[in-house]
C-alpha cells in the first residue's frame, strides 16, 4: 500500500488525478463517472505551479544537512542561511538542486536551488551572513537558497500544498 501511495503522490504532483480502489471489488460507477465510494481513495490534482513541479523532477546534486532551527525555518517556508547548516555532501554548482535534510531525523524535508557552489557553502556553514565576505573573499547573497527556490517534500500533503502563482506561466 505504501508504494501505491507514493505512486499516487507522484502522479498528482504531475497533474494527473488519481484514484486508488479495491481491485477485488471493482466499482462500475467509479470507472464511469469517477465518483468516490467509501472503499476508494481519491487524490485531487495539485495546484502546484509548473516551476515547483519542475523542481521536484530535478536530480539532486548534493545534500545539505540542517540543524533544528534551520529545519523548522524551512518548514515555515523561510530562506536558507548558512548559520543553520551542519553538513554538506556532494558536488554542486550555483542553481543546482540539492536535498535539504533534517539533521535530527535524516529525513529530506525540502529541495532547493542553491545560490552557491558546494565548496563555498562548506566554507560559510555555521556562520552568519555578515561573515560571508571575509570567509569567501567576495560578496555573495546572504541566503544559501531563497525561499522562492525551496519546495517542501516532507509529509503526505507537502507536495499538494497550494503555491502562489508564478507570473510568467499559468499553473497546471
Amino acid at each position: 500500500m505504501a508504494t501505491k501511495l507514493v505512486a499516487a503522490r507522484t502522479a498528482v504532483a504531475a497533474g494527473i488525478e488519481c484514484i486508488l480502489t479495491h481491485g477485488a471489488k471493482p466499482n462500475k460507477e467509479l470507472m464511469t463517472v469517477f465518483r468516490v465510494a467509501s472503499d476508494n481513495i481519491q487524490f485531487a490534482v495539485s495546484k502546484m505551479t509548473w516551476r515547483r513541479r519542475w523542481m521536484l523532477g530535478l536530480e539532486t546534486r548534493g545534500v545539505i544537512k540542517l540543524d533544528k532551527g534551520a529545519a523548522d525555518a524551512i518548514r515555515k517556508k523561510k530562506s536558507l542561511f548558512a548559520a543553520g547548516i551542519i553538513q554538506v555532501t556532494g558536488s554542486f554548482h550555483r542553481d543546482d538542486c540539492v536535498s535539504l535534510v533534517d539533521g535530527e531525523t535524516g529525513e529530506e524535508i525540502a529541495r532547493a536551488l542553491v545560490n552557491l557552489r558546494d565548496f563555498e557553502v562548506k566554507k560559510i556553514m555555521g556562520h552568519r551572513s555578515s561573515e560571508y565576505a571575509e570567509l569567501l573573499g567576495c560578496v555573495v547573497a546572504p541566503e544559501v537558497a531563497y525561499r522562492e527556490n525551496i519546495i517542501l517534500t516532507t509529509g503526505a500533503l507537502a507536495v499538494f500544498e497550494s503555491e502562489p502563482e508564478d507570473s510568467d506561466q499559468p499553473s497546471v
